[in-house]
């Protein structure tokens, strides 16, 4: 809907383009647990479409909308922000390239003059989130460094956009949707240039073009910043619709594109039922366990096979369906997850307490493996106890790899198993009264 608003803001015909977002809707980020990052493009598509239909028009009557749009996108997802900060600058540097252009050969400087100062408005409107930003980056700047990615990365980033292959959660029926819809998109692309070129007249919805061209430029740069480059490929998706809704098309070619756009949808609704039917019966079998947890209490859930139990996921499944479902429980029966590993980052809302955080005090503990996690030492260190550890991923063949050997021991010794789920793989330990 949101996107609909922002094409109509370009063209009142080009309702169709927004059709486009369908297929990448259940997208790779929002199987990882990444939900405030998927929500902030409600807000910011709102907000581009807004800017875009009243940047033109002078008055203070936009100031609200804007800052209250734009706070709304800082407190979904920082990361949105930035990229708003981006495509409203370049959108409003476009903005005056045109008006210099535009204006006669004498009256450059006061069209230069004028355009800037319709936006003394729009930058009182976003002062507000521009300080909220400022503070986040201080304290995202103080974190430590992100892992760096190897010197290939640049060409296999040209591969994962040809494939469309960071929206993609299972490689199937969806991931061969989603390489036709990369398609797709560069069909109109190419369409959508060649008509712009046609008109040879310069336009405000051309910014569109620059800001995708910006958007993939940071997707190859940012490579080398693990999970921050594929993060901009959806705004530039967003971008690339925008700029198609800027030309005509006929009745029969929106046609066309839209019933291209429902299969491809199809496609990816199918695969994903099929899957989640697979892995449902995983995340039952987790969940059972939640009858038998007591509010109120410290959770700390360890999973061993963070893809489920079959095989076949371990290619065919890009995201990690039982890695956070331990926090579901947490949430669930009121409880303080020991797993939230957000809660560790210095520039997050909320925060462990540095003397109990639990993956500086318990001894080798990681949100994707537990090489040497010591349970027993944690209170000793602490002063504080963890009431419940969920296992699960408990076959055979994990117990006897270095973890578990190393760690059954230790909740036989300070824990009591209260519960084995019905798969025979996950168990519920409840800490032994002293």
């Amino acid at each position: 809907v949101s996107l609909r608003y922002l094409v109509k803001s370009i063209r009142p015909d080009a309702a169709y383009a927004a059709w486009l977002v369908l297929p990448v809707l259940y997208n790779w980020w929002l199987h990882m647990g990444f939900y405030n990052y998927c929500l902030a493009f409600v807000p910011y598509v709102l907000l581009v479409g807004y800017w875009f239909r009243h940047a033109e028009s002078p008055g203070m009557r936009k100031i609200p909308v804007i800052a209250g749009l734009s706070i709304l996108i800082y407190f979904t997802h920082p990361g949105a922000s930035v990229m708003l900060c981006i495509t409203l600058a370049l959108l409003a540097a476009w903005s005056f390239l045109l008006a210099l252009v535009r204006a006669p050969a004498g009256r450059r400087w006061a069209a230069a003059r004028s355009n800037l100062l319709s936006r003394c408005d729009e930058l009182l409107a976003l002062a507000p989130f521009a300080i909220l930003l400022r503070i986040f980056l201080v304290g995202f700047m103080q974190a430590p460094p992100r892992q760096i990615l190897p010197a290939a990365a640049h060409t296999l980033s040209w591969s994962l956009l040809r494939d469309f292959y960071q929206f993609v959660s299972f490689r199937d029926v969806g991931a061969l949707s989603l390489r036709a819809l990369f398609y797709l998109f560069a069909l109109l692309l190419a369409d959508t240039a060649v008509r712009r070129c046609a008109t040879k007249r310069l336009d405000r919805s051309d910014g569109f073009l620059l800001v995708l061209v910006a958007d993939l430029i940071l997707f190859f740069l940012l490579t080398w910043f693990e999970l921050v480059s594929v993060r901009v490929l959806l705004f530039a998706v967003v971008a690339a619709i925008a700029f198609f809704a800027s030309v005509p098309r006929g009745k029969t070619l929106r046609g066309c594109v839209q019933l291209c756009v429902i299969a491809l949808s199809i496609a990816m609704v199918s695969s994903l039922m099929a899957q989640y039917r697979r892995l449902n019966v995983y995340w039952k079998d987790v969940v059972s366990c939640a009858s038998h947890l007591e509010p109120g209490r410290t959770l700390l859930y360890l999973c061993l096979e963070q893809r489920g139990l079959d095989p076949a996921h371990e290619t065919t499944v890009r995201f990690f369906p039982m890695r956070h479902i331990g926090n579901y429980l947490a949430v669930e029966k009121r409880m303080t997850s020991m797993n939230d590993y957000e809660a560790t980052e210095r520039f997050m809302p909320v925060q462990y307490k540095q003397q109990l955080n639990p993956y500086t005090q318990l001894a080798g503990y990681q949100e994707s493996d537990q090489p040497g996690l010591d349970l027993l030492a944690y209170s000793a260190k602490t002063g504080a106890s963890i009431d419940y550890v969920v296992v699960w991923g408990a076959t055979p063949e994990n117990l006897q790899k270095p973890f578990g050997v190393y760690m059954i021991p230790q909740l036989f010794n300070g824990y009591d198993m209260i519960y084995k789920t019905p798969m025979g793989v996950g168990a519920v330990f409840r800490k032994k009264p002293r």
